[in-house]
């Protein structure tokens, strides 16, 4: 067994694992980073990369895919492993190597409080980071494991086109998916046990729901799945007070479970929650001398929230600045066709505020946006719940690049600006970034042409030179 000494020593070669490699090892510590998969993780090889990509390439075949799906649906699975394979070197182990990190491709477990072992390196470490990501979660349906059903991970090497498609899980995901596939020439019905984006303002999960009916897709909100079986070669899902429904391929997308197993947390006196590694806003374990980021914590869930946590352990492991995660106003995004946006509080929490009743509520439609007007893309809109006082809580943007028209609000929010900066701003015309503007402008409407506004003009017009 090999014997080495790190200054930082990293499980999980995804997004997260791979920032803090990159950044330690080229600030000159010493990094250990093991991976026993693929490097890159679920985003450059099951998440991100590979769904945006079929997002893009159903949007250019939907019509090719009308006349020969199977073709259309394989080479756009094509282009999804090319561009796979474009992005893996910035990736790979070769460039880590090059930036110092000694890369490990074996499974690494905890023996102490400061020391990983794995089949044939022993390594004491200063600080460790994990960052193993998760897994497709699989919902307890009886039946299920006797069905050969597809996740989010495995869907990429199948291969076949899906004529008729169930996708089990509306989130994110699963709403991306299912909108690919339809467009992509698939029969595709969507099932949610709850509803569409419950944490968005009721009026843009309309938006969402509007435009997955208008793609096609069949979208079945709280339908829950009682049993799933094979009959004569089809997948039957029965459903609770619900008809039954049959389909050829079943792709579950319910959630993810965090990659703990095997890790003997225990010996390194790390502390879990249902699965996920409990961390303080430092994104320290109950264990100070090791960190976790991305989605085997509490705090994960997206990638580039997993970017966030990276930068934050950098700046406190090596040189002990007292940064902290703030996730309040994390932008997430659904790349739909409109995008939907979010950033800031869920509707639930902002129910739950004691001054929930005086809050203002704002929306512009993008009807009125005359750079929409021009593409004819009017679909959405922007809604921005505010204090009374114009702190703004809550920001949800439907429309074609709303995960770009977002970051203004995310700036605003976090340098605890007020609506007044954004109605301030200047915008270019024509562009969908006037929306912003206008509906901050609206916060001061009702102010502005008041009657004892209109007093105050009249008066000093006749007073005035």
């Amino acid at each position: 067994m090999r014997h080495l000494k790190a200054d930082i020593a990293i499980i999980g070669g995804g997004a997260a694992g791979l920032s803090i490699a990159a950044g330690a090892a080229q600030m000159g510590a010493r990094v250990v980073l093991f991976e026993s998969g693929q490097m890159g993780g679920d985003c450059l090889n099951t998440g991100c990369v590979p769904s945006k990509t079929l997002l893009a390439e159903a949007a250019a075949r939907e019509v090719e895919a009308r006349l020969t799906p199977e073709t259309a649906y394989r080479d756009a699975m094509q282009e999804v492993a090319r561009v796979i394979s474009a992005i893996s070197p910035h990736d790979s182990v070769e460039r880590f190597e090059s930036l110092g990190v000694t890369v490990i491709n074996q499974h690494a477990r905890f023996d102490g409080m400061r020391h990983l072992v794995s089949a044939d390196y022993s390594v004491r470490f200063k600080r460790a980071v994990i960052a193993t990501g998760a897994e497709p979660a699989i919902p307890d349906i009886p039946g299920l494991e006797q069905v050969p059903y597809l996740t989010t991970d495995t869907l990429w090497s199948h291969g076949s086109h899906p004529r008729r498609l169930m996708i089990i899980g509306a989130g994110p995901v699963g709403i991306e998916l299912a909108l690919a596939h339809q467009k992509l020439g698939a029969s595709v019905v969507l099932v949610e046990q709850a509803q569409l984006a419950p944490q968005l303002p009721t009026a843009a999960g309309d938006c969402i729901r509007t435009m997955l009916t208008e793609a096609g897709v069949r979208v079945l909100e709280g339908w829950e799945p009682e049993r799933v079986n094979v009959h004569e070669g089809a997948i039957n899902v029965a459903f609770r007070s619900q008809p039954a429904i049959e389909v050829d391929t079943l792709l579950l997308a319910s959630g993810r479970t965090p990659c703990t197993d095997g890790l003997n947390l225990e010996s390194a006196g790390v502390q879990c929650t249902g699965g996920r590694i409990e961390t303080n806003v430092r994104m320290q374990t109950s264990n100070r001398s090791i960190y976790a980021l991305g989605d085997v914590t509490t705090r994960g869930g997206l990638t580039h929230l997993a970017s966030h946590h990276a930068s934050i352990v950098l700046r406190h492991a090596l040189f002990r600045i007292p940064a902290r995660v703030d996730q309040a106003i994390v932008p997430r995004v659904i790349y739909s066709h409109p995008e939907i946006a979010h950033a800031g509080m869920t509707e639930a929490e902002l129910t739950a505020r004691p001054d929930a009743g005086g809050l203002r509520r704002l929306h512009v439609p993008m009807a009125d946006n005359d750079r929409a007007m021009t593409e004819s893309s009017v679909d959405g809109g922007i809604w921005v719940v505010a204090t009374k006082r114009g702190e703004v809580l809550s920001v949800t943007i439907v429309s074609e690049g709303a995960g770009d028209l977002i970051m203004p609000w995310v700036l605003l929010m976090q340098q605890g600006g007020k609506l007044s900066t954004m109605a301030g701003l200047v915008f270019p015309y024509p562009t969908r970034g006037e929306l912003s503007k206008r509906v901050a402008g609206q916060f001061y409407q009702a102010k502005l042409f008041s009657k004892p506004m209109r007093l105050l003009v009249q008066i000093l017009c006749r007073l005035l030179p």
